[in-house]
């Protein structure tokens, strides 16, 4: 919800002050930012379960032992992404 807010703030604060071609790069590089967090999105919402399993089952350091996993997986993912625009990125 706060995401939609937000897209609706900007473009129409873009509409007023940038025009349509102001709105169109504007969904554009939200799109692609899209792509580059939803792999660390899919993975903080894969590990929920399992941190809930093993909270409940009091197995604290598995739940620390995937909360780390995870967090560097997804950096890694997202860090991968990042260069990878940026290497494709007209000199």
């Amino acid at each position: 919800m706060a995401m939609g807010f937000i897209s609706l703030v900007y473009n129409s604060q873009l509409g007023r002050y940038g025009g349509d071609i102001a709105i169109s790069v504007y969904a554009v590089i939200s799109s692609i930012m899209t792509f580059v967090i939803m792999p660390a999105s899919g993975i903080s919402q894969g590990i929920q379960p399992i941190l809930g399993n093993n909270y409940g089952c009091g197995n604290y350091k598995r739940v620390m032992q995937t909360f780390r996993q995870a967090t560097v997986l997804s950096l890694v993912l997202v860090l991968q992404e990042q260069r990878r625009m940026y290497a494709k990125r007209p000199a």
